[in-house]
């Protein structure tokens, strides 16, 4: 079954996947300079269809840096080709990427919340789980890992990780949860349950 709202593929097409074209027709990386990803032409995304004498469906061109699909099933594996086009009408050869959809089971804030104070992350409970592992991110740099045993953590205005001190301040962050079994000396975890980001606005 197939729904536009809450089946979400969670993978993102990112920069680096796109390609410029050069004057020979040949694809090269845009290397993510903040100017677009194909140096001022357009990107097109195609889905092959699962069966092969059929065209693959065109499901977005235009120049954003990032695309989410949300024409999909959890549980099925999706195919892509990420296409190149500039001012000139050359094309790129394409990259081809694929990923998994799966039901992200976080329930609050919401992805993309801006937020004035801290807020209490929340997620689906997991019967079988005897922890979890909320990590946060700001930026590439991890600034918490933590093991609560409820599906609920409230986040603090500061707080110490790995000897250094930090303070939840203006910016973006950005987190994830992974359920834990059986001791943690185990180290047992499941899947990721799923990942969100939220701003903090002051």
């Amino acid at each position: 079954m197939r729904t536009t709202r809450t089946l979400i593929l969670v993978a993102t097409i990112l920069p680096l996947l796109a390609t410029a074209c050069s004057g020979s027709g040949d694809a090269e990386p845009s290397g993510g300079d903040g100017q677009g990803p194909h140096r001022g032409g357009t990107l097109t995304i195609l889905r092959p269809d699962r069966f092969p004498h059929l065209d693959p469906q065109r499901i977005y061109t235009g120049t954003a840096k990032s695309y989410v699909d949300r024409a999909v099933a959890n549980g099925l594996e999706y195919r892509y080709l990420i296409v190149s086009v500039d001012k000139a009408g050359n094309t790129s050869a394409g990259v081809a990427a694929s990923a998994l959809p799966k039901r992200n089971l976080l329930r609050s804030p919401k992805d993309g919340a801006k937020l004035k104070k801290p807020p209490k992350l929340m997620w689906v409970k997991n019967s079988e789980a005897a922890y979890y592992n909320v990590q946060l991110f700001r930026g590439s740099a991890k600034i918490l890992s933590i093991w609560p045993t409820s599906p609920a953590l409230t986040l603090k205005k500061a707080w110490k990780y790995n000897g250094r001190k930090y303070a939840l301040s203006r910016g973006a962050y950005r987190w994830y949860v992974w359920p834990g079994f059986g001791t943690r000396s185990a180290v047992d975890y499941g899947d990721l349950m799923g990942a969100r980001s939220f701003q903090i606005t002051r």
